[in-house]
């Protein structure tokens, strides 16, 4: 917990945000940057707008969801997007089942696949049919749409085929054949996922698309309240905007890091667009002042969000930089070691398991896929039979990579899955203790007394009073050449310094991304720069002054 929550009261921000959730009727955002209590802030809202009214809070997933249900007034629904698109859809529908994420699989298997001309089932499996299927899922969370009256025997509009392309460039999608043909196939499947009489089954993508695409009649509340609407793909917007009469809409634009798994980088200035048009006209208000993180851990986050600001009476802190065997050495229960990547961090908990400290590994589902692909190349249970997959499978896995010309991001994450097996597997003496090995070092849940590892994206939400970031040269990456994606690079800088609530640690060096003035908040590598503030504002004015030049490429990434 922060050092200011026992004693949060209403600032002036968020006085001005409560009058308008109860006196105005028009549309609310709310930009709220990184630890500023936006949660409270609207649950305190929720108390003041009268109680008549029908009002849903919508989560960003299940366990907040479920927290938000004991914080907000009797009468208050809070439910996930999901859940909101599958009570529509069971609504509609009777006989709906639970999602089955194999759906779009059994489609291109069963419909699709006998026409496809499949040369051995090997290559279907490694070659166009993920793609395929990452293609639907991008199709149907962008909220793309078939012509009214297509069908699976006519051919793709060409603004449609359009549009694919758009997405398959922007997201890197890679193909072997001919893109004509693969657009059908990608058709040919949504078609097939909307008509009940024929799959009666939905997944996890359809409990969004499936209320927007078939235009399915839903509940609409007074008043609907959705958070972290940085992160919402495009269909997620549509269905906020189906169900709620007047919105509040809470979100960073800084915090936008999940573009690659399709989220809209764009969520909130499109937002802003529709409802200042709407009938209802739109109220922006700001959130800026940071109730968790220190003053020094604020004027680096500014150096990326320069409208971010501490509290009056926030502690001073810390910013350091710190070699990687210090870092190890003082690291105690409640440290959180963050990194861009998987493998530095496989690396450092083993470190601490071999000291006899307590630390895991945020990501249940990191677990689960290494557990599959072990599942997948050991048949003899050993370790050493394991490792000769292992690598034959990784050898594979590249050349296929290279002949489809697929992105260098692609090949950096093969090798940091592979990377992070081998790391664990090593002192295992065979499968069944690697399998179990791997269930208990990566968990959702916090042990007691444990030190905790995460990647910068997993730990988005968290924060703790110490953060040392591993190998900081990642932030940002240097395989992000696009704009899109260097902007989310940047992104990832800022949630990770914001997670520190006493003392943020650069575990090597100053991250890229904060280029030199990051560098002069800190006196030498190891001591905590201790000049006045005046003085660091002073030096730094001159720095930026000398260097603008040579960072106008972090400043066209600002929002």
């Amino acid at each position: 917990m922060s050092y200011a929550a026992k004693r949060i009261v209403g600032s002036p921000q968020q006085k001005a945000i409560w009058t308008a959730m109860r006196k105005s009727d028009k549309h609310l955002l709310i930009s709220a940057r990184a630890g500023t209590g936006k949660t409270f802030t609207i649950v305190e809202g929720l108390k003041k707008v009268p109680k008549e009214r029908s009002i849903l809070f919508c989560a960003f997933n299940k366990s907040i969801a479920k927290e938000l249900s004991s914080k907000v007034p009797h009468g208050v629904q809070c439910r996930t997007l999901h859940s909101l698109g599958f009570k529509i859809i069971r609504d509609n529908y009777e006989g709906v089942g639970s999602p089955q994420q194999d759906k779009t699989y059994d489609i291109l298997d069963q419909v699709v696949g006998p026409n496809f001309g499949k040369r051995d089932r090997w290559a279907w499996k490694a070659g166009e049919r993920p793609a395929i299927a990452q293609m639907v899922s991008l199709f149907k969370n962008t909220g793309l749409l078939l012509p009214s009256k297509w069908t699976p025997d006519k051919a793709v509009p060409a603004a449609l085929e359009q549009s694919m392309d758009d997405l398959s460039e922007y997201h890197s999608v890679t193909w072997t054949r001919s893109k004509d043909m693969l657009w059908e196939i990608v058709c040919q499947i949504v078609y097939a996922s909307l008509y009940l009489d024929d799959w009666n089954i939905i997944d996890f993508d359809d409990m969004i698309y499936w209320p927007y695409a078939l235009g399915l009649s839903s509940d609409r509340h007074d008043l609907l309240c959705v958070d972290e609407y940085q992160d919402l793909n495009e269909c997620q917007q549509n269905l906020v905007q189906k169900c709620g009469d007047r919105l509040v809409v809470v979100g960073d634009t800084r915090q936008s890091i999940y573009a690659f798994r399709g989220a809209d980088a764009e969520a909130i200035p499109r937002a802003t667009k529709t409802l200042k048009a709407s009938s209802r006209g739109l109220d922006i208000l700001p959130l800026t002042v940071c109730r968790r993180c220190p003053k020094t851990v604020i004027a680096m986050a500014q150096i990326l969000v320069p409208d971010i600001e501490p509290m009056a009476d926030a502690p001073r802190g810390g910013v350091n930089v710190i070699d990687y065997a210090t870092a190890v050495k003082i690291a105690k229960p409640g440290d959180m070691f963050l990194c861009r990547c998987n493998a530095p961090l496989v690396d450092t908990i083993y470190r601490f398991f071999g000291d006899g400290r307590r630390a895991f590994m945020q990501g249940r589902d990191i677990g689960e896929g290494l557990i599959k692909l072990v599942e997948r190349l050991s048949s003899s249970g050993k370790i050493l039979d394991l490792e000769t997959n292992l690598t034959a499978w990784q050898t594979q896995e590249q050349e296929r990579l290279q002949a489809r010309k697929a992105p260098a991001s692609r090949v950096i994450a093969l090798n940091d899955k592979c990377d992070c097996l081998r790391v664990i597997m090593e002192p295992c003496k065979d499968v069944p203790v690697l399998k179990t090995k791997l269930e208990l070092l990566f968990a959702d849940d916090n042990p007691e007394h444990s030190i905790r590892l995460s990647s910068v994206h997993r730990a988005k939400g968290l924060e703790a009073n110490r953060v040392f970031l591993l190998a900081p040269e990642l932030i940002p990456h240097p395989l992000a050449d696009k704009p899109w994606e260097r902007a989310q690079e940047m992104n990832i800088g800022y949630v990770a310094v914001t997670r520190a609530i006493e003392t943020f640690y650069f575990v090597g060096s100053v991250s890229p991304c904060f280029g030199s003035r990051g560098k002069a908040l800190i006196k030498d590598g190891r001591e905590q720069f201790s000049a006045s503030e005046a003085e660091i504002g002073g030096y730094l004015e001159q720095e930026w002054a000398e260097e603008r030049n040579s960072l106008e490429d972090i400043e066209d990434l600002q929002f």
